[in-house]
């Protein structure tokens, strides 16, 4: 009976042996995958200077002799600007980005000089159709456009290596603030606050800088900001008591163009 029982497990042991080795066998043709490591997605900080495009601007008069001023008419200039703007940017698994842009915006022209009258079809209508001269100012007095924009954006990327060529839509509110001043700001003859939302529509490239893991830790981008809203400013009593100044044709809160440098710092 010994005998039976012992025959019986080494019967059995060489079974499970030689099944083992079986599956040794069939496993040489198994190919191993292992998963490859995504690019983390990361947020990065912009940090952007840039120039607006001369544009024409309406004003109520320019001064009776300025050379140096660009003018289309006594009552409309072409004056340049500057913006700076600082905006955070998400990421996406796909090649959208989201961020928020907030950026300041300024330009500013002369309306007066001193020593000099002013002219334009408005001081005419103003003065009762006697004289299209004011009286002679005795100190510069500046248009002065100062804008703060606070807008959502959306990107969409399209890569070659460490090159991104991308468009994008932005969306918010510019809250502008025009001033008839002296240089100093300290004798202001009219002022106009005004809200307006609008949306731009932008166009750039990024150069980026990776560390050795294949990770974005620095980059550069050039850039073009085009459109903003048109705004309506009013002014009561302006330079002489009685005198208004009103805007029909309004004026673009910011320049409609601008070209930009950006340096952008990723998390």
């Amino acid at each position: 009976m010994r005998l039976i029982i012992l025959s019986v497990i080494l019967a059995f042991s060489c079974y499970i042996e030689s099944s083992g080795q079986q599956e040794i066998d069939d496993g040489k043709g198994i190919t191993v995958i292992v998963p490859s490591k995504e690019k983390v997605k990361k947020t990065y900080f912009t940090f952007a200077g840039g120039y607006q495009i001369p544009s024409i601007v309406n004003v109520p008069m320019v001064p009776e002799n300025a050379p140096d001023l660009v003018k289309e008419s006594d009552m409309e200039v072409v004056i340049p600007g500057f913006f700076a703007q600082l905006g955070i940017i998400k990421k996406t698994k796909s090649n959208f980005e989201i961020g928020l842009l907030s950026g300041y915006y300024s330009n500013s022209v002369h309306v007066a000089l001193k020593g000099q009258r002013s002219t334009s079809d408005w001081v005419l209508e103003e003065s009762g159709n006697t004289d299209r001269f004011t009286d002679i100012f005795d100190e510069d007095v500046l248009r002065t456009s100062n804008v703060v924009a606070i807008r959502a954006a959306i990107k969409y990327n399209y890569s070659i290596q460490n090159v991104n060529v991308w468009i994008g839509i932005t969306g918010g509110t510019y809250s502008s603030a025009i001033d008839f001043s002296n240089n100093n700001g300290s004798n202001s003859y009219g002022a106009s606050h005004l809200t307006a939302l609008g949306l731009s529509y932008l166009l750039g490239i990024d150069l980026i800088k990776e560390n050795e893991e294949g990770d974005d830790v620095f980059g550069i981008s050039i850039f073009t900001d085009i459109s903003s809203p048109v705004i309506y400013d009013k002014y009561i009593s302006l330079f002489n008591p009685g005198w208004i100044y009103d805007n029909p044709a309004g004026n673009h809160s910011v320049n409609p163009f601008r070209v930009g440098l950006s340096f952008n710092i990723y998390l």
